[in-house]
């Protein structure tokens, strides 16, 4: 499988490369400026999971240990061996996974705005706070959302959704 990442930022120094992984269907397109950022002080990297942005599709919907596999096999053909790693949203659960699955791999882990509310467990309620939350979003994140989850589909979105709240 074909996984198309953004790299940035600086090698110098001896600090850990960093791995940020994106939200539900967004690409790593909207991670930009987070990068930008890290990239000033450290290497940076932002993987494109399967299905979604400039990866190849996945055969099926992926759950969330074949995404934490995904990116563990990625992780490994690019070179990143010991990496700080975080999650963003949805990106929580696979860094979470990642680090129970391939804890060689990752050296430190970072839970941005996890989306799992034990609150309110079903499907259709973390779909409906994805929604209600939307217009708090910077404007800018619109067009790309819009793109990344028409190409990933509702389907998928909703069956990757489902894996992660069946994820402890």
């Amino acid at each position: 499988m074909s996984t198309f990442a953004v790299e940035g930022g600086t090698s110098a120094g001896s600090r850990a490369p960093v791995v940020v992984v994106h939200g539900l269907a967004l690409s790593s397109r909207y991670l930009r400026p987070t990068l930008a950022r890290l990239g000033a002080m450290r290497r940076v990297f932002a993987p494109d999971l399967p299905g979604v942005g400039r990866s190849q599709d996945a055969k099926e919907p992926a759950t969330m240990a074949d995404l934490a596999d995904g990116l563990a096999q990625w992780m490994r053909q690019v070179g990143l061996h010991r990496a700080d790693v975080v999650g963003h949203s949805l990106g929580c659960h696979v860094v979470g996974e990642l680090a129970v699955r391939h804890p060689g791999l990752v050296r430190r882990v970072v839970l941005a705005s996890p989306s799992r509310d034990p609150a309110h467990p079903a499907v259709w309620q973390s779909a409906w706070r994805l929604a209600v939350d939307a217009p708090r979003e910077r404007l800018g994140i619109l067009p790309l959302a819009v793109v990344d989850y028409v190409r990933a589909g509702p389907i998928t979105m909703l069956k990757v959704l489902a894996s992660a709240r069946r994820t402890p």
